[in-house]
């Protein structure tokens, strides 16, 4: 009877873990989306200089999409710059500064 116990105790903690992993992953695709969402509202023509028509507010939009995927942890956040830009959108002026 033990034996039982003990494998319902071990199902329900391994089940509960890949129901915590499955909810990062959507909270990740959902973060990710919200983040290229607002950088295609920030920079519409990528082939543009980036900055002619953008404002302030649309800056701190997509920062603060980009500090919620930073802060989750989702993949692509240990590449290069990526908390270095991170910091820089910490900033409570940094897109008033950029958009004046």
């Amino acid at each position: 009877m033990k034996t039982i116990y003990l494998l319902f105790a071990f199902v329900i903690l391994f089940v509960s873990s890949c129901s915590d992993e499955a909810k990062a992953l959507a909270n990740c695709t959902s973060l990710t989306a919200d983040m290229v969402q607002a950088q295609g509202e920030y920079n519409p023509d990528p082939t543009s200089d980036g900055f002619s028509d953008q404002t302030a507010e649309e800056c701190q939009a997509y920062g603060d999409a980009y500090i919620a995927w930073f802060d989750a942890g989702c993949e692509g956040t240990e590449e290069d710059g990526v908390e270095e830009l991170v910091s820089l959108y910490r900033e409570p002026t940094f897109c008033e500064l950029q958009h004046p």
